[in-house]
C-alpha cells in the first residue's frame, strides 16, 4: 500500500468512531489501524466493526478501542507473500506488516473491489419463473417436463439429434468413457493441459491417461503429438476445447478414425463455440458439457453428453440412471450411476438456451473491450 494511504488509515490512540468512518471516506477502503506514537499497533478496526459497535449503543465520539480488534492476525516484513496470503480470511481480508519491534510498516489488504471473477451466471426472470414453475409442479427431482425440454434443446444448440442430461460435467465424461467400451489397462490421450476432470474420469474406468502436448498459440491438443502417442493399448482421445478455444477438430478426427478411436470432445466451456460454422459438440462420437455456474450456460450444476448414434444414446441412459431396464422397472442388467439432473436444474437450463444468444453477445462484447483496453500494450 502507498505511504499516504497508510497514512490516513493509521489513526492515533486518541481516535474516535467518526474518526474512523472520515478515514474510510477520505481513503475509500473498509480498515484503519490504531497505533501509539512510536507506530506500535495497538488494534485493527474495519467498517463492520464499527457498525456493529454504533449498533451497540455507542455514539460517534466514543474511542474506537471499543470497535477495534486489539489482538488481530499480522504479518512481518522478512515473511514471504505466500505466507502472507495465507492469512487472510474471510474474516479478515486485511494483514498489518509489522517490523519485528511490533511497529507497522505497511498493510497487506485484499481489496474486494479488484477482484474479477472467471465467469458469473446470468441468471434472468425466465430463469426464476421456470425454476418457479417446476417447484409448483411438485417435479423438483431427475423427472419432470424441462428434462426433455433441455436435452431437446441443448441438442438442437449443437446440432445434433439427441443430447443426455447428467449431475455434472465430470460425469458426462465418465459415461462418454464407459460408453466407449473404456476398461483397465486402456489408454485414453488427452492434453496436459486441462482441469482434473477427464484425467479422473479416465482412472474411474481403470483406463490409463496419457497426457500429451498442446500447441503454443491455442494451448489446445496438438494433433501431431496425439499421432505419436498411440499405442496398441490406444481406445479414445479427449480434445479438450480449453477456455472455449475449439481444439483442430478435423485433424483430430482424421487421425480417430484411421486408427480407429473414439473421439470424445470435453466441451465444458466452449458453449457455442464453432468450427467453419459448425459447432463444437458435433465433432465426436460422444461430447460432454458441463453446466457449472462459472459456463456461459448454466444450471448450478449439471451436464450432457451428446452421442452420434443412438446405440451409445441409450447406453448412456441406461448408466445414468443405475443401470435400470428401460423396459423392466427396478431391474438392473449392469452396474449403473445416479448421475441424472434435476427438473430444476434443466428448468435453469432451458432459460439459458432460450437466452444463449444475448448471454453470448455479451461475453463478445466484453471480449471487445478487453482488446480495446490492452491494444496498446506491447507483449
Amino acid at each position: 500500500m502507498n505511504k499516504a494511504t497508510l497514512s490516513l488509515i493509521t489513526l492515533p490512540t486518541d481516535a474516535s468512531i467518526r474518526d474512523a468512518y472520515q478515514a474510510f471516506d477520505k481513503t475509500g477502503l473498509s480498515v484503519v489501524l490504531l497505533c501509539d506514537n512510536d507506530r506500535k499497533l495497538l488494534a485493527i478496526a474495519t467498517e463492520g466493526d464499527v457498525r456493529r459497535a454504533i449498533l451497540a449503543g455507542h455514539d460517534l465520539e466514543q474511542s474506537l478501542t471499543v470497535a477495534g480488534n486489539q489482538e488481530p492476525i499480522v504479518g512481518y516484513i522478512d515473511e514471504s507473500r505466500e505466507v502472507l496470503s495465507a492469512r487472510l480470511s474471510r474474516i479478515q481480508f486485511c494483514l498489518p506488516i509489522l517490523d519485528r519491534q511490533s511497529r507497522l510498516n505497511d498493510l497487506y489488504y485484499h481489496d474486494r473491489r479488484t477482484f474479477i471473477p472467471v465467469a458469473s451466471p446470468t441468471i434472468g426472470e425466465k430463469e426464476l419463473q421456470n425454476v418457479s414453475d417446476a417447484v409448483l409442479s411438485g417435479w423438483i427431482s431427475s423427472t419432470g417436463k424441462y428434462i426433455d425440454l433441455f436435452e431437446e434443446a441443448f441438442a438442437a444448440f449443437c446440432q445434433m439429434p439427441r443430447a443426455c442430461a447428467v449431475s455434472n460435467g465430470t460425469s458426462a465424461l465418465h459415461l462418454a468413457l464407459l460408453a466407449t467400451g473404456i476398461e483397465a489397462d486402456d489408454e485414453v490421450i488427452l492434453p496436459c493441459l486441462t482441469f482434473i476432470s477427464p484425467a479422473n474420469a479416465i482412472r474411474y474406468c481403470g483406463a490409463r491417461a496419457v497426457f500429451v502436448d498442446v500447441e503454443p498459440d491455442s494451448w489446445n491438443i496438438d494433433p501431431a503429438a496425439v499421432e505419436k502417442a498411440i499405442t496398441p493399448k490406444t481406445k479414445a482421445i479427449i480434445a479438450v476445447h480449453l477456455y472455449g478455444n475449439p481444439c483442430r477438430m478435423q485433424a483430430l478426427r482424421s487421425i480417430a478414425e484411421r486408427h480407429e478411436l473414439a473421439l470424445i470432445e470435453d466441451a465444458a466451456e466452449a458453449h457455442g463455440a464453432s468450427i467453419e460454422g459448425r459447432p463444437v459438440g458435433s465433432w465426436g462420437d460422444l461430447s460432454c458439457f458441463s453446466f457449472f455456474g462459472n459456463k456461459i450456460l448454466t444450471t448450478g450444476e449439471g451436464g450432457i453428453v451428446i452421442a452420434r448414434n443412438e446405440a451409445l444414446d441409450k447406453k448412456i441412459r441406461t448408466l445414468r440412471d443405475h443401470g435400470m431396464n428401460k423396459s423392466k422397472r427396478y431391474w438392473h442388467d449392469e452396474v449403473g450411476y445416479n448421475y441424472r439432473m434435476t427438473n430444476m436444474q434443466a428448468a435453469i437450463g432451458v432459460a439459458q438456451i432460450e437466452r444463449a444468444a444475448e448471454i453470448l453477445q455479451a461475453k463478445e462484447n466484453l471480449r471487445d473491450r478487453y482488446d480495446e483496453a490492452i491494444s496498446g500494450i506491447n507483449a
